[in-house]
């Protein structure tokens, strides 16, 4: 994944999309980076879902799509205690 920095720079970020069969609703992702190592989030597989097609979500966890020329292009944006992405 790219991680756009406050400048617009984009950082490339190793992660991790899953499922588990026992949580079905949710997906996970872990973010693995250098400084906070492994960073997980869950959120809805509905919200995932929406946001392939539409801006979804609110609070925590908002997802919308766009295209980059050519490219579809899916952001995140995530919001915690410790800051944003």
């Amino acid at each position: 994944m790219a991680l756009l920095l406050p400048s617009g720079e984009p950082v490339t970020v190793p992660a991790l999309l899953s499922y588990r069969t026992h949580d079905p609703l949710a997906v996970r992702i872990v973010f693995h980076t250098p400084t906070a190592g492994h960073v997980p989030w869950v959120f809805a597989r509905d919200l995932l879902a929406q946001g392939l097609h539409r801006p979804s979500g609110h609070g925590d966890v908002q997802i919308w799509p766009t295209e980059a020329g050519h490219e579809k292009v899916l952001n995140l944006a995530l919001t915690s205690p410790q800051g944003t992405a």
